[in-house]
């Protein structure tokens, strides 16, 4: 196809997004990209692809096409920063920090620059990276709301509350996203009646934001609130019944407490006056566990059919397929999500699942469980005997910080309450001693698994790491861990600061252990395969993409850990 003809596909693809027909739109773009090979019109064509994907919310896609583009055309300012922009909109915000390194140095200090680094590292916790580069975008855009939000909200995680507040007085209490930046500081500070108050007055004054509803609702959770804690969410969803988000968060709240039922309920009693794709992935991923598995995975495949591009209604697709054993349907998915992002942790996990369910044993390169679940015992930190004595410290001063009644609704305990501990603020002595405690063992690791090129976990291994985040976990008797990865980090840890006098290696029962291998969700045939027990002072390294869990126990009153993930340096 000549450059004439592919401009000339690129006009038609344009109108045709326009008049509503996106599948037309997006065949004609591949279609034209397919038959195109002169470098300047394969560049026109994979930049037109990429905004279409941007516009229809496909950010990944539309930073996969940006980068295809730079293949082509070299790395342009403009095109880096325009997919780093996707990868941080598309929640990969590590990949946007990682592609702005290629920035030629003397387009390092524009306010385009500077306002998307600012945003990725804003998203990926990276807040004492996040200031100097907020304040650097304000010298050259003293205007900037978003990055005075952003400046404010980093100050507030790092407990500098007096220009943080000052800030947050200056951008006045109109902006969601300001609103939901303090809350969220607020909370991290211990602070969270002020978060709660904020919250409250946000909702009633906008009650069509779904996301400000559902920081109160998580936050009334956390307190201890189980009964009504989605209360305005719920009213608000059906004060406006055509508002899609309100209808979806207020389902996937219902959800997140293990409120199933009324979950579906509502999504069903919607998907008539909301019919989408989008409203049909929602519904699939509930029948499963209503015992409806074969309607769930039908429903996830007509989702595709209408949206094949968009990659969270394929994740959940996969996983409604896995749930009902069609293991082949669901290969063909985790196929499509990994061609896209090799790397991408969630998709490797489900892809593992796949493979175990045919019967595939090529998924043992990447769960080696002799190789790459390894437990360490720490040693004790500078000025303690032993590690008993240390951490019987750390545990009374955890104690003391763990504040919340219940678990955080969008993360894996069950029956406890969680902690943030940001290794990049100061913090407690005794936790900063733990934190310098961890090198050593952590180096180990590294040098355990060695860094082959040609494993995609190995091949991360530069020698150096940083921690991507830290909390603490606090298991009453009965607590658990829902199975689950770490979407964002590359090695990930459990810490055992206290654990119950029964869970012992001789003990008839598995509770309180951590296993490894079993899905989320119920997949017939696939159970966890290997199980590690807890041990005081015990720390145990595994990859980020390895399902793993911990089996409720019942006996003793607490199992308090301290977890991290790693990402290279």
């Amino acid at each position: 196809m000549s450059l004439q003809a592919a401009q000339a596909a690129i006009t038609q693809a344009q109108t045709l997004t326009a008049n509503g027909k996106i599948g037309e739109a997006r065949r004609t773009l591949i279609n034209a990209l397919n038959a195109t090979q002169s470098a300047d019109a394969r560049a026109q064509v994979t930049v037109a692809l990429a905004a279409f994907h941007r516009s229809q919310g496909n950010f990944l896609d539309a930073a996969i096409a940006y980068g295809e583009t730079s293949k082509i055309a070299g790395p342009m300012p403009e095109l880096i920063l325009s997919e780093a922009r996707c990868w941080t909109s598309g929640a990969k915000p590590l990949k946007a920090i990682e592609r702005l390194k290629d920035m030629p140095d003397e387009a390092m200090g524009s306010y385009d620059y500077l306002s998307i680094l600012a945003d990725a590292q804003r998203r990926a916790n990276h807040w004492e990276d996040a200031v100097p580069t907020a304040r650097a975008a304000l010298k050259v855009k003293p205007s900037s709301r978003n990055m005075k939000i952003i400046l404010a909200s980093a100050l507030g995680r790092l407990n500098q509350w007096e220009e943080a507040d000052q800030l947050f007085d200056e951008l006045g209490p109109d902006s969601p996203l300001c609103i939901e930046m303090k809350s969220a500081a607020l909370i991290e500070c211990g602070r969270t009646e002020e978060a709660a108050s904020l919250l409250r007055l946000a909702v009633a004054d906008q009650p069509t934001h779904a996301r400000l509803h559902k920081g109160l609702a998580m936050l009334l959770w956390m307190q201890g609130d189980k009964t009504n804690f989605a209360e305005t969410l719920l009213q608000a969803a059906d004060d406006y019944p055509e508002d899609m988000d309100l209808t979806l968060s207020a389902a996937d709240m219902l959800r997140r407490a293990d409120r199933h039922v009324d979950a579906l309920a509502r999504l069903e009693a919607a998907s008539t006056r909301l019919p989408s794709p989008a409203m049909e992935s929602a519904v699939a991923i509930l029948l499963a566990p209503a015992g409806r598995a074969e309607e769930g995975a039908e429903l996830a495949e007509k989702s595709v059919q209408g949206a094949p591009e968009t990659d969270w209604i394929r994740r959940n697709a996969a996983c409604a397929l896995l749930a009902a054993g069609q293991f082949e349907a669901a290969a063909r998915h985790t196929a499509w999500g990994l061609q896209r992002d090799p790397t991408d942790q969630e998709w490797i996990s489900l892809d593992v699942v796949a493979r175990r369910g045919l019967g595939d044993e090529t998924y043992r390169y990447l769960y080696d469980y002799d190789r790459f679940v390894q437990p360490f015992d720490l040693d004790p930190p500078e000025g303690y005997d032993t590690i008993e004595s240390f951490l019987e410290a750390l545990a009374t001063r955890l104690r003391e910080l763990h504040v919340f009644k219940n678990h955080p609704l969008d993360q894996s305990l069950r029956g406890g309450s969680q902690l943030v501990l940001n290794p990049d603020v100061p913090q407690d002595p005794l936790i900063e001693l733990f934190f310098k405690a961890l090198d050593k063992p952590i180096r180990g690791y590294m040098a355990h698994i060695g860094n082959d090129p040609s494993h995609p976990y190995t091949a991360r291994n530069t020698g150096e790491y940083d921690l991507q985040g830290a909390w603490s976990v606090r298991l009453t008797q009965g607590g658990s861990h829902v199975n689950h990865i770490h979407s964002e980090g590359w090695i990930s840890s459990a810490f055992y600061v206290s654990v119950p006098d029964d869970v012992t290696p001789d003990a008839a029962t598995d509770d309180g252990w951590i296993t490894f291998g079993e899905p989320r969700f119920p997949v017939p045939g696939i159970s966890y395969e290997k199980k590690v027990c807890p041990k005081v002072g015990r720390l145990v390294l595994f990859p980020s993409y390895m399902w793993h869990g911990v089996r409720p126990f019942h006996q003793g009153e607490e199992r308090m850990t301290i977890a991290f993930d790693i990402i290279p340096a």
